[in-house]
């Protein structure tokens, strides 16, 4: 190997140095993508041998190289780098120094002995639980509307009225106030708290789970994403 890259000793000198000009910069960029695609992120060093095979990440890298070369011969002319030889990225001394070149800032190690290190990704944040949320279904007489649709001031609420009507209400009143469609649905907390203030300790029993005994009444879901009503 060391014959073979003497023998190209000048285009190997010169082609560090391009490469760290601005004119470069789209190079190191797909250097530092080949090299992060070559190896897992598994905090372990991956010799040269396992990552420069021929049908690998950094040999396409390299045919991408050869051909910047073939179509920038201007940009490369003043730096006298002529198109490198085609197995030059099975060489782990020419590909170590075209690759530090590319990683430079980021969080990748090449070393011509140990070869190429990919740390660790961190892992994403838990995304914290959605509020539960309620929706009734329009009970049957129990509201009015104007002409145009619009609902109307309920009534005063009605001391016989059950715990399931007296949550109904409530719901309602909550519409009417926010001018929100009544079939819509509310953060269940909103409604329980409405319902405390109303009754008092009797609401003390009403939970999620009492909202979901009455499924003809209520439509008790997890929200994906919660919005203001």
């Amino acid at each position: 190997q060391q014959r073979f890259v003497d023998q190209n000793l000048q285009t190997l000198q010169r082609l560090g140095p391009f490469l760290d000009c601005s004119d470069a910069m789209l190079l190191r960029s797909k250097g530092f993508i080949a090299a992060k695609e070559a190896v897992p992120d598994d905090a372990q060093w991956h010799r040269w041998d396992d990552v420069l095979r021929p049908d690998g990440r950094l040999a396409n890298f390299w045919k991408d190289l050869r051909k910047f070369f073939q179509q920038n011969v201007g940009l490369a002319k003043p730096w006298g780098v002529s198109t490198p030889p085609a197995d030059w990225h099975t060489v782990p001394d020419v590909m170590c120094d075209v690759l530090k070149r590319c990683v430079q800032g980021t969080n990748l190690l090449v070393d011509l002995e140990k070869g190429i290190f990919r740390p660790k990704e961190p892992s994403a944040p838990a995304a914290p639980p959605a509020p539960k949320t309620v929706a009734p279904p329009l009970p049957t007489g129990r509201s009015t509307s104007s002409a145009s649709g619009a609902a109307t001031t309920r009534a005063p609420v009605e001391e016989h009225l059950t715990l399931v009507e007296h949550a109904e209400d409530v719901m309602f009143e909550l519409s009417n106030e926010r001018k929100h469609d009544a079939a819509a649905y509310m953060e269940l907390s909103m409604v329980t708290q409405k319902l405390q203030k109303r009754l008092g300790q009797d609401a003390d029993k009403i939970s999620k789970n009492w909202y979901s005994k009455f499924e003809l009444s209520f439509d008790v879901k997890q929200a994906k994403q919660v919005t203001s009503v």
